[in-house]
């Protein structure tokens, strides 16, 4: 009876069911971990700028789109506590409290605003609204990099010059990139069945 109870679990499971409602703890873990690896070879995708132009965008809003807004901040903040410790996750193999300190440092912690906005999601239509809430976060990660950057670069730069420099330039191709991720995204949902 048990036995025939464990089936008809896992056939839900193999169905969809309620996506990560019904994932075990083991899973759960694994795919935080191998969501913190994603994002960190997508940092190590980059062309060397003021601020690196990289594929982190992406790969933290794919996260968010993957799995969803709890496990995203999890996996993000995983990722930032990784780089902290000294593990070269950065973009430019960066890690440690320098990396933090620097100006760009507000940028690499604007990351944990991006999933929590998948909460906005149920207030758009399907796809459209994933974009739209993912490149709210996105925004908002700009705002604090934005501060941080003028605060702690050493020359001293206005918050248009801040901008100019680390906002305006990414704008397109970070929108660009968002939508991948929830295209992507959505596709692995699929293939993981959750």
């Amino acid at each position: 009876m048990e036995n025939n109870r464990s089936l008809k679990r896992g056939e839900k499971n193999s169905l969809g069911g309620n996506g990560f409602a019904e994932k075990s703890v083991s899973v759960k873990i694994a795919l935080i971990a191998l969501s913190v690896a994603v994002i960190a070879v997508c940092s190590y995708i980059s062309v060397p700028t003021l601020i690196p132009f990289t594929l982190q965008t992406f790969a933290v809003a794919l996260v968010a789109t993957v799995l969803g807004w709890k496990l995203g901040f999890v996996a993000v903040f995983c990722y930032l506590l990784l780089g902290l410790c000294g593990a070269p996750v950065f973009s430019g193999f960066k890690s440690g409290l320098s990396a933090f300190a620097s100006p760009t440092g507000g940028y690499l912690v604007g990351f944990l605003l991006i999933p929590p906005c998948a909460l906005l999601f149920k207030f758009f239509p399907k796809k459209i609204g994933m974009i739209f809430s993912l490149y709210i976060g996105v925004v908002l990660c700009y705002a604090l990099g934005t501060v941080w950057f003028v605060l702690t670069y050493e020359k001293g730069i206005s918050v248009w010059g801040a901008l100019m420099a680390c906002v305006i330039p990414y704008i397109i191709p970070d929108i660009i990139k968002t939508v991948f991720a929830v295209l992507v995204g959505e596709r692995v949902r699929i293939a993981l069945k959750m």
